[in-house]
C-alpha cells in the first residue's frame, strides 16, 4: 500500500505540542490555515488533543450546568443576540425554582452551575438569587455568575453571596457588533480576578466572517485573565 504524504511542519507543532514545549502564534496560525478537516493531519491533530485533554484532566470530563432565570428583551442589543427581538414575552423563574434546578444538577452529577440574566437584570436581586442558591448547594461546589458588567466593589459582593466564578468574555465584535466598549468588559474580568473569583471564558460567537487570526488573538487576550476553563 502506498503511504500517504503527512505535512512535516504539522507533525512537528504537534510533537512539540505532545511535549507540552509550547505553540507560538504562527505555529498555531499554521494548523489553522493548512490543516484540512478531512486530512491525516486532521486526525493526528485530533488525537493529539484527545491525549493531552485526557492527561489532564485524568481522563475524567466535566459537566457544566446553567439556569436561565429570566427570558425578556434586552436593552444593549449585541447584534448576534437573540434577546435583541423587541416583543419577546417577558419570563422569570421563581427564586425557589431556581434554587431547585441548581441543586437538581448537583445531585445528577454537573461540576457547575451558572445562573444567567439579561443585563438589565437588577444586581441586587441576582445576588440574593446567589445566597439562596449557595444555602443549598454543598459548599465548595462551583457556581457560577453570568451577569453583566460589573466594577470592583460588585465583585466582592459577588463572592461574599457565594459565587465562586464568572462567566464573563470580550466576545468577537466586542465594540462594533455591541455595544459594549472593550475596555469595559477588561475591567469587569480583572475585578473578578482581583477579589478572587474564576473566570470562566469562551471564544465566541464564531462566525464565518472571523479570519483565523482574529480568532487566535481572541483566544490569546482570553488567556491574560487565566481562566478556570475556556469553551468555544
Amino acid at each position: 500500500m502506498k503511504r500517504l504524504p503527512i505535512d512535516e511542519r504539522v507533525q512537528d507543532i504537534l510533537a512539540r505540542a505532545a511535549d507540552c514545549t509550547g505553540l507560538t502564534t504562527e505555529d498555531a496560525l499554521y494548523l489553522m490555515d493548512n490543516v484540512d478537516v478531512n486530512s491525516l493531519e486532521m486526525a493526528l491533530l485530533c488525537a493529539t488533543a484527545d491525549r493531552l485533554t485526557r492527561e489532564q484532566t485524568g481522563n475524567i470530563g466535566e459537566v457544566f450546568a446553567q439556569v436561565g432565570v429570566n427570558y425578556n428583551h434586552c436593552p444593549l442589543k449585541c447584534q448576534f443576540c437573540v434577546f435583541t427581538i423587541e416583543d419577546l414575552p417577558r419570563m422569570e423563574l421563581a427564586d425557589d425554582e431556581v434554587v431547585a434546578r441548581a441543586v437538581k444538577f448537583a445531585e445528577e452529577g454537573a461540576n457547575a452551575v451558572s445562573l444567567m440574566v439579561t443585563a438589565d437584570y437588577p444586581f441586587e436581586r441576582f445576588l440574593e438569587l446567589g445566597r439562596r442558591t449557595r444555602a443549598k448547594l454543598p459548599p465548595e461546589w462551583p457556581l457560577v455568575a453570568n451577569y453583566g458588567d460589573f466594577g470592583p466593589e460588585q465583585a466582592r459582593d459577588l463572592l461574599e453571596a457565594g459565587f465562586t466564578a464568572v462567566y464573563h468574555v470580550i466576545r468577537l465584535g466586542e465594540g462594533v457588533d455591541t455595544p459594549i466598549p472593550i475596555q469595559q468588559r477588561i475591567r469587569t474580568l480583572r475585578a473578578a480576578r482581583e477579589v478572587g473569583l474564576d473566570v470562566t471564558y469562551c471564544l465566541e460567537p464564531i462566525g464565518p466572517e472571523h479570519s483565523n487570526r482574529e480568532l487566535l488573538h481572541a483566544i490569546q487576550r482570553g488567556e491574560e485573565f487565566t481562566p478556570t476553563s475556556m469553551a468555544t
